[in-house]
């Protein structure tokens, strides 16, 4: 394992001693490896006698230990959420992450080491983890309660680098086990945590403190409390970092869209819940929505109207909905099954805008609110529906199969989080920028 020095001069001979075999992986250290500023603590609970931050690990992957060095464990008095950085520092960013997530480790390979690692060595950057599985990764939950375990033995960014590593392994609980020996955890130790469940509750705790937030998707950072959603290029971290230390900014970078060659948009619309415009137009925008998102909620009050103004109306964009209900949106389900059951009466989007209009109305913008079965009936009537017809649609669930449809053909195609948009054969993440989604369309066009 590589360790990053006391001075930067050094850690940038390190670095530099590694171009010629390329780039190191960012994930072969441990973020216990940083060497922080005077005064700063470590990861682990400031009561308990710190873990050296030169430590090697004690077995390479592959080569479990036999034997388990002695080490410091946390109890429930000294229990603090793994973080990185000095308890004075000016930014804290609260990570909420999935760790069988591929955009969670997008991530730590492309902006963790190159920007936000900077800041927390200078000091001036507090990083805090949260977990937040998501309902259609399997070992996602079993992950966070794993890495809590390993954070018993003060191994938490270890653990946490190793299951993102070796993602493709996450095929059985087992694996878990594996990993703790191929780090020389205690396993005694670790397998009774483990196996009790012991905190599944603490999961559950944080899952339910970030849908109360709004968040709906991994990677999702707050960045003093300012969201930041997605795997974003460094620029944009080092740029809402500097603009909270009060650091001149670069004029703010348009979020570069993912690139997935093996989806493109056409692939994507045998089937949907609405579309608007032509036919024939040139751009296909697939947006992956769950009408409970606060996220989906602010790009159809902010962006939607632009692109509908700019694209959409003069022939250029075709816009397609597809439901993503998200399973900690208890109304999301039933609210596309809604829709649908307008549309039965040629009011698809008149309801699509219903619901998330009246949820403007009652939030600030960033919250989930709220709602029944009783609200989407009484909306219904409001915009003109027949509401026998409409009742006797939405309580028969005929559109329950479709909407569930949508949703695995999502997760098919890679989206794990909403609003998500494939943009002919590019895909943009979170409640972007008109800025983003101009850009992406002029290339289509070629503007």
């Amino acid at each position: 394992m590589r360790f990053f020095m006391l001075a930067s001069l050094v850690l940038a001979v390190l670095l530099l001693g590694c171009i010629e075999s390329g780039r190191p992986d960012p994930l072969d250290v441990a973020r216990t490896d940083f060497v922080l500023p005077q005064g700063t603590s470590t990861p682990s609970a400031a009561t308990q006698t710190p873990v050296p931050i030169t430590e090697e690990t004690p077995s390479a992957a592959g080569s479990p230990s036999t034997t388990s060095t002695p080490r410091p464990v946390l109890s429930e008095s000294d229990w603090v959420e793994p973080e990185l950085g000095s308890d004075q520092a000016p930014v804290v960013i609260v990570a909420y992450e999935d760790l069988q997530d591929r955009f969670t480790k997008q991530f730590y390979d492309a902006s963790f080491y190159s920007v936000v690692g900077t800041y927390i060595q200078s000091g001036q950057v507090r990083f805090q983890y949260r977990p937040f599985p998501l309902s259609f990764h399997e070992r996602a939950r079993e992950a966070a309660e794993a890495a809590y375990c390993a954070h018993e033995q003060t191994r938490f960014w270890d653990y946490h680098d190793k299951v993102l590593r070796d993602q493709s392994r996450l095929n059985a609980r087992t694996v878990f086990k594996d990993f703790a020996s191929e780090l020389g955890l205690n396993r005694e130790l670790f397998d009774s945590c483990f196996d009790s469940g012991k905190y599944a509750g603490r999961v559950e705790q944080q899952v339910e403190e970030a849908v109360d937030l709004g968040i709906s998707g991994t990677p999702t950072f707050y960045i003093n409390a300012k969201a930041l959603v997605g795997a974003q290029p460094s620029e944009a971290f080092d740029a809402a970092i500097r603009r909270e230390l009060g650091l001149p900014v670069s004029p703010t970078p348009t979020p570069s869209p993912t690139l997935r060659p093996s989806v493109h948009a056409r692939d994507l619309i045998s089937t949907y819940a609405g579309m608007r415009g032509r036919a024939d137009a040139p751009v296909i925008v697939v947006e992956f929505s769950d009408y409970q998102c606060p996220f989906c909620r602010r790009f159809y009050a902010e962006t939607l109207p632009l692109i509908q103004g700019d694209y959409i109306d003069s022939g250029k964009v075709r816009f397609y909905f597809k439901d993503f209900p998200l399973s900690f949106h208890p109304m999301a389900h039933v609210s596309s099954e809604a829709a649908r059951c307008a549309g039965d009466q040629g009011k698809y989007w008149q309801m699509h805008d219903k619901m998330f209009g009246e949820q403007n109305a009652d939030s600030s913008g960033t919250t989930t609110v709220n709602y029944s079965v009783d609200d989407l009936k009484a909306w219904a009537r409001e915009i003109g529906l027949d509401g026998t017809a409409f009742d006797a649609c939405l309580d028969s669930g005929k559109y329950k199969d479709s909407v569930a449809a949508d949703y695995r053909e999502g997760v098919s195609a890679g989206i794990s989080g909403t609003p998500s948009f494939v943009i002919n054969g590019q895909t943009l993440v979170g409640a972007q920028p008109y800025s983003a989604f101009k850009s992406v369309i002029d290339a289509e066009l070629g503007n």
